[in-house]
């Protein structure tokens, strides 16, 4: 009798868990988009205002950025240093970025801004990033609608689903 309520409990232990992470993954993308954002915010203050060359703000955002995205940045550094251009530079580093919880939609709209970013013309590259802050934003404000309505309906069905589980095995 023990095990079976001890394992009853693990059940719903377990499921409610399962219910915490998967209403926890939308928070976390919203966090990374929030925070590629901010890097984006502060590599467009480096173009326009510092008028800094790209190998140079890449490096200095790569110091202000967050942890996830300052390797990012310091990689672009370097490969645009190294005469490798941008679009693929900037395609390779989308690919190497760790602890990634962004999706499809989002990685689209950051892989096309490395297409506009290696232009000339430093007014293009500023409404390039203007563009990409625009999308994310979009983006953001879909993201947190949905986690509003599916966090709290992951949470409550992964508890009922391990109560569920445990009487239907009791």
């Amino acid at each position: 009798m023990m095990i079976r309520i001890l394992g009853g409990i693990l059940i719903c232990a377990s499921c409610g868990l399962l219910g915490l992470y998967m209403g926890y993954r939308g928070v976390v993308r919203a966090r990374h988009l929030a925070e590629f954002k901010q890097s984006l915010l502060l590599l467009k203050s480096e173009i326009e205002f510092a008028a800094y060359a790209l190998p140079q703000a890449f490096a200095n955002v790569s110091q202000r950025a967050g942890d996830s995205l300052a390797d990012f940045y310091m990689s672009l550094s370097r490969r645009v240093e190294e005469k490798i251009s941008l679009d693929d530079a900037w395609n390779v580093g989308l690919k190497e970025l760790k602890n990634n919880h962004l999706a499809k939609e989002d990685l689209q709209v950051v892989c096309n801004l490395g297409k506009s970013l290696g232009s000339i013309d430093s007014e293009v590259q500023i409404k390039a990033i203007d563009m990409a802050i625009i999308a994310i934003d979009d983006i953001l404000a879909r993201v947190n609608d949905q986690n509003a309505k599916e966090g709290k309906m992951y949470r409550r069905l992964g508890i009922l689903g391990g109560v569920l589980i445990t009487v239907v095995l009791l």
